[in-house]
């Protein structure tokens, strides 16, 4: 059987990333059409999700759900896209248990909001679908089982994200999709 070194695959993995977040930093939709088929696969691998989240991804891709939520005309993201855009959000979730900077990044850059305005504008079932999956996955996320040494700083939990759902109407919109 073949072993690989771990460490021979890092760097090119890391320059991927590099060069995925240097093209999800143009709003053009021909990078987006370019990286997210292959973000989508690289999101399967933990160490990706973690990588691509200290490169600034977790900011570049709610930048580009909120555009494209929105309607915006500068942003022509396909409903497909979307949905993957959205999928790479929701797989960078499963690591918020394990990393308090996965959290407050998810914060900073307003993900939330990103993803709030995705099922407020509902473009798909499958896109709204993928992005309350992302909501319930970061309302139930908990912090690290030890407390950061800088107690100045409020721990981000589920409940910090919960807070922000309500803030953003969340539940408006699932009651109208109740409705329909």
């Amino acid at each position: 059987s073949l072993k690989i070194n771990h460490d021979s695959v890092m760097e090119p993995l890391q320059a991927l990333i590099s060069w995925i977040t240097s093209q999800l930093q143009s709003s053009a939709s021909s990078s987006l059409s370019l990286v997210t088929p292959t973000l989508t696969a690289l999101m399967t691998c933990p160490e990706a999700r973690a990588m691509f989240a200290n490169s600034g991804g977790i900011g570049y891709l709610s930048r580009h759900l909120r555009n494209g939520a929105k309607g915006n005309k500068t942003s022509s993201a396909t409903v497909q896209q979307l949905y993957e855009l959205c999928f790479c959000l929701w797989t960078i979730t499963y690591e918020c248990n394990s990393s308090a900077m996965i959290r407050a990044t998810f914060v900073r850059d307003q993900a939330v909001n990103a993803l709030v305005d995705l099922v407020s504008s509902a473009p798909r079932e499958k896109v709204v679908r993928v992005a309350l999956s992302a909501l319930r996955s970061l309302a139930q996320c908990s912090g690290d089982s030890s407390p950061s040494s800088d107690s100045s700083k409020k721990e981000v939990t589920g409940s910090t994200f919960l807070s922000e759902m309500i803030g953003c109407g969340l539940i408006k919109y699932v009651d109208q999709m109740k409705e329909r």
